[in-house]
């Protein structure tokens, strides 16, 4: 789609609405694209209980555990360096058997908490890590973040390049959400549509509005598309 959308988006009375969008041969741009970057858990800093455990199939053959019980256990990564200020894709590589809570801070804001889905098995029984990818606002230079009261933790990388990152589920409420939560549950939406305009779809992905909700703007959806297998989804 090659123009922004003009739209009033009310879904008083819609129960599900579904746009499908594929991907159109030679509109995706990539020229802006960094390089990830990877930063090993057992490079951290490590506090409190947080301990280096070996693991086969980890990234660099370690992880971090034991990040719970508040935020004097945990994973500080630090030098997070970015060019300039923005919205990055953060994706987190762990270890759980079931639903867990992960509660992560950036720099001096304030902490936010959402649930990742079980990884699988643990390593010892032959598991690999899971990948659970959200957005955050990183300031230019250097940048610092911090988890705890989450599930083993393996490695993070930073991306500003969508082509890198899974496809995710966003959500959206003009009622209830706030444009400086991550928008990667109900609990933590999104409230504008200009901060879904912020966000470089990527194959895969979902747009999630709250129905009943009122969106007023521009739905901006420029040089992004999904594929047959996985198409993007509002």
């Amino acid at each position: 789609m090659h123009e922004p959308l003009n739209m009033l988006l009310s879904f008083s009375h819609i129960k599900k609405v579904c746009l499908i969008i594929f991907f159109i041969p030679g509109l995706l741009n990539n020229s802006s694209a960094q390089a990830d970057q990877v930063f090993e858990a057992e490079a951290a800093v490590l506090t409190g209980t947080a301990i280096i455990a070996n693991c086969s199939n980890a990234s660099g053959g370690q992880m971090i555990k034991d990040i719970s019980n508040g935020v004097a256990n945990a994973v500080l990564f630090k030098d997070i360096s970015v060019p300039q200020a923005g919205d990055y894709f953060i994706t987190v590589s762990y270890y759980a058997t079931n639903q867990r809570k992960m509660t992560y801070q950036m720099n001096d804001k304030v902490a936010t908490t959402f649930s990742v889905p079980a990884s699988g098995v643990w390593c010892y029984q032959g598991g690999v890590p899971g990948d659970y990818t959200f957005q955050e606002s990183f300031g230019e230079g250097v940048n610092e973040l911090i988890f705890y009261d989450s599930p083993i933790i393996d490695k993070i990388v930073i991306s500003s390049d969508t082509a890198a990152r899974q496809s995710s589920a966003f959500y959206i409420s003009s009622t209830t959400g706030n444009d400086d939560f991550n928008g990667s549950s109900p609990a933590m939406a999104w409230r504008t549509l200009e901060k879904v305009n912020a966000l470089s779809l990527v194959p895969g992905d979902s747009l999630f509005f709250k129905a009943g909700d009122t969106f007023v703007g521009k739905l901006e959806i420029v040089n992004e598309g999904g594929l047959p297998d996985k198409p993007i989804l509002i």
